[in-house]
């Protein structure tokens, strides 16, 4: 479903700051902002909006990997407490904004103090260690 959006003002003055006609598909990024338009008054090239769709996935979807890594030498056995080091790196060709992690655990025997972090940038190419 798409949000339609109409321009109640009297001099319609969203439309004219948008540049906006009437039936125009208008397409943002991931920030909100203007990345093309299309206009389907009379007909559409289906397989160009979903290019467009798959740029703007591409192009705005980081590709981050995480590692984790044990920080001590002790032995894994119940009732003792070790630290993870993660590290998260954006292989992406652009900065990743709020890009984060949640990391849990299905065992009974694993209890996590900490399961979420949310990070307002991870530069590209850069890793961010937790």
């Amino acid at each position: 479903m798409l949000p339609f959006v109409e321009d109640l003002s009297p001099d319609h003055t969203t439309w004219l700051g948008w540049d906006a006609n009437q039936r125009d598909l208008i397409f943002l990024d991931r920030n909100g902002d203007f990345f093309c338009k299309i206009n389907l008054s009379s007909s559409f090239d289906e397989q160009d909006i979903l290019d467009k769709i798959y740029h703007l996935y591409w192009n705005s979807t980081p590709d981050i990997e995480t590692d984790l890594e044990i920080m001590n030498e002790d032995p894994l056995v119940p009732g003792s407490e070790h630290s993870l080091l993660i590290t998260e790196t954006n292989l992406s060709f652009f900065d990743a904004h709020y890009a984060g992690y949640t990391i849990y655990s299905n065992s009974n025997y694993i209890e996590l103090g900490s399961d979420m972090n949310w990070f307002y940038v991870i530069f590209s190419n850069e890793p961010y260690e937790d």
